[in-house]
């Protein structure tokens, strides 16, 4: 896991908010292996601050967290700037809260683990994804705007 670094990297490390150490071992693991460097934080309060030094272009956040809402987290740090994408890992199955966060950023099950994270991420590097067990989604209207200038 990477340390803190400055905002002129953004793009180069990923932000993974998730709080059960064994899936953020799992995922630092496989990501690592095809060279993404990830920075971990556990709660949102961990992902805020990890933010106010780095800006990410990809945030991978868990849905249900100890101290709030993955896609209220998303929101704010897809308005803030320090994200330009987020993908939501999850095993949550509330319709409400996947809808939510399907409007903020794509959606992967956790039941496809790791390795299905990682086919989701090189298929949106490579090309439109293909259907499989993914709810998507797309940027917020502000990162949207953000990222087309």
């Amino acid at each position: 896991m990477t340390n803190v670094a400055t905002r002129d990297n953004e793009g180069s490390t990923l932000l993974l908010v998730e709080d059960d150490p064994g899936v953020a071992r799992a995922v630092v693991r496989v990501l690592g292996a095809r060279g993404h460097a990830v920075d971990v934080a556990s709660t949102c309060g961990a992902a805020r601050h990890r933010t106010r030094f780095r800006s990410y272009g990809l945030a991978i956040v868990d849905v249900e967290l100890p101290d709030g809402l993955g896609p209220e987290l998303a929101e704010e740090l897809l308005e803030s700037g320090c994200v330009g994408r987020v993908l939501f890992f999850t095993s949550e199955t509330l319709q409400p809260v996947l809808r939510r966060a399907a409007l903020l950023g794509s959606v992967v099950a956790k039941r496809d683990g790791a390795e299905g994270l990682l086919r989701f991420i090189d298929q949106r590097d490579c090309g439109p994804p293909q259907q499989s067990g993914l709810v998507r989604g797309g940027e917020s209207p502000a990162a949207e705007a953000r990222r087309t200038g």
